[in-house]
């Protein structure tokens, strides 16, 4: 595959990586790393299971409304159209 090319000096310019030492994190800020990332993760499990009670209540109350609007109204529609043919 051909280095990329910088039209305004006419000339290849080579894209390099980083060296492994320049990615890494020096040891000594490592375990803080992992620490900040566990209280993270730690913090969001938290909060999606402290709020799957009310996503559960609030879609059985919707459940029960959906089959309250069709006992109530779209049965009763259904019966007419039978009953009169149209």
């Amino acid at each position: 595959m051909d280095e990329p090319f910088d039209t305004t000096t006419q000339r290849k310019v080579s894209i390099e990586s980083g060296s492994a030492a320049e990615t890494r994190l020096p040891d000594r800020w490592l375990p803080l790393a992992r620490l900040t990332w566990g209280i993270v993760a730690v913090l969001t499990l938290t909060v999606f299971i402290a709020s799957l009670p009310l996503y559960l209540a609030l879609t059985h109350r919707e459940q029960d409304h959906v089959i309250s609007v069709v006992r109530d109204k779209i049965v009763p529609m259904i019966k007419h159209i039978k009953r009169t043919g149209t």
